[in-house]
């Protein structure tokens, strides 16, 4: 079930209603079968993924419970990291690998006869299969007891708000909330709805009106030349952008108007002024995850530069192979970490510098240029994200650098002419400008939170006729966007 769509209008109110009327000690059986039913309509027998995933970590973590050593509950934290990612790696990894064999075979002359297999992805399972590890790895650790209530481990497991794309919880945040009594609160609740009513404006009014404008460049990638590719990587930006944190924003709504809090996931990632700070902005429990339980255990950089630069990449290609099954993302994810390794090497010159230009370089033109730089260089990598294979990201990596001069003119003399749609990237004039300037609410809204704070605690002190034709007029311009189409949300897919 998508959060964009018809049933889940009816879905939600219906859950919470039921939810706040249901005694207390039913409550956590009938939100399991919320979630079990918002995860089956759409996925059916792959249910049964989650639930074969789900009993294996309960009872490995109630056998490491029942265990004082790390040794002894070794083989068990083994047994849940092995069935996981085996899960993992044969839905989501395995014709990729075995493609890419076939084709190193075929290069050498050499048969190869295991064959690719027909199976669908699971929609999420790179989210939960990451959530039941971290469980499972903190039991070990021996830094939460294992959850001896199979209901309750179960719905930490699928929780429907954030069961498809995360935020990725930690049982230590999760678990004690749902065995904490909610009652029905009416700041908290509209407080949730507002913010799911944002995140449906970014994924509709904008991250839905970008999609068809990135599939008709990737469609016909060798009639783009560089201001155009510029222009649909810079946009694509912001609909990944719009389109993820738009579910974080519903999951983490939806869930507070249950009580139930969930960890910020998105924290205004284009105000970062290098790329390691846009990430430390940008699907924050993904990043925390990798820190946590790949950086960290590997050193982390408490052993040299060169072994903190190694476990840097190394997380960046796992995090490249963890957006998907290809050498696009593999690339895109080395890429990302060779920016922040040669951004940190060069962190003493750029201070010895910085004793020469100090009065430039803590100006707010210059933290506006770093901001620029980064979302420019951010956009470029962008390119391997959202190209289908190497051959068009290449295309478009090469016409990035040309073409410039008559994209500009067309530009400047505003041309009603054959090039038109391409300059608009598919769209007319009116429905770009119109883009344009939601993006500009976007990011005006952005700029308050980052140096004012609380959107909505703002919006609560106005008077109460300026704020209910501000919550209909964001209601219907919604409405109005979500006829054209109902597009899936992006991280659906991994």
């Amino acid at each position: 079930m998508l959060f964009n769509s018809i049933e889940f209008l009816y879905f939600f109110p219906l859950v919470v209603g039921l939810y706040f009327i249901l005694p207390f000690r039913f409550r956590w059986l009938f939100l399991l079968l919320a979630s079990y039913t918002f995860y089956g309509l759409a996925n059916g027998l792959l249910l049964l993924l989650i639930v074969a995933s789900t009993l294996i970590d309960y009872l490995a973590g109630i056998k490491m419970d029942d265990i004082d050593t790390k040794k002894g509950r070794k083989p068990f934290v083994i047994l849940s990291l092995i069935s996981n990612l085996g899960i993992l790696c044969l839905f989501k990894y395995y014709n990729f690998f075995n493609d890419s064999f076939a084709n190193l075979f075929q290069l050498l002359n050499i048969p190869y006869l295991i064959p690719s297999l027909s199976i669908a992805l699971p929609v999420g399972i790179s989210f939960y299969t990451f959530q039941t590890m971290s469980y499972s790895i903190d039991v070990y650790k021996g830094k939460i007891k294992a959850e001896k209530h199979l209901g309750y481990f179960a719905l930490y497991v699928t929780y429907f708000p954030q069961l498809v794309a995360g935020p990725i919880e930690k049982a230590s945040n999760l678990l004690p909330q749902f065995k904490t009594k909610q009652h029905f609160d009416y700041k908290r609740i509209t407080d949730g709805l507002k913010l799911m009513t944002w995140g449906f404006f970014k994924k509709v009014v904008i991250a839905d009106q970008i999609s068809p404008m990135i599939k008709y460049v990737t469609d016909s990638p060798e009639q783009f030349n560089g201001f155009s590719v510029l222009l649909c990587s810079c946009l694509f930006v912001y609909q990944i952008y719009c389109d993820f944190s738009a579910y974080s924003d519903i999951a983490i709504g939806g869930a507070q108007v249950m009580g139930v809090k969930l960890m910020e996931n998105f924290r205004r990632p284009f105000f970062a002024k290098s790329l390691s700070d846009l990430w430390s902005r940008w699907h924050i429990s993904l990043i925390n995850w990798f820190q946590e339980y790949i950086f960290f255990p590997l050193g982390g950089s408490k052993k040299g530069r060169r072994k903190a630069y190694r476990n840097v990449m190394i997380v960046f290609l796992v995090s490249g192979l963890w957006h998907g099954a290809s050498y696009n993302f593999l690339i895109w994810g080395l890429l990302n970490g060779l920016v922040i390794v040669l951004t940190l090497r060069l962190t003493k010159l750029k201070s010895a510098a910085n004793k020469k230009v100090g009065s430039f370089i803590n100006s707010v033109w210059y933290r506006r240029f770093l901001r620029v730089k980064t979302y420019i260089i951010f956009a470029i990598l962008g390119i391997l994200f959202y190209t289908n294979d190497l051959n068009s990201a290449n295309l478009l990596g090469e016409s990035l650098f040309q073409g410039w001069t008559d994209d500009i003119r067309g530009i400047l003399m505003n041309l009603e002419n054959e090039r038109s749609h391409i300059l608009y990237l598919g769209k007319s004039a009116i429905q770009f400008i119109a883009l344009v300037l939601a993006i500009f609410i976007l990011e005006w809204v952005h700029y308050f939170q980052e140096y004012n704070g609380s959107m909505r605690e703002f919006v609560a002190t106005k008077p109460a006729l300026v704020r209910w034709l501000l919550y209909i007029g964001v209601t219907l311009i919604i409405m109005a966007f979500s006829f054209d189409q109902e597009i899936p949300f992006i991280y659906f897919q991994f």
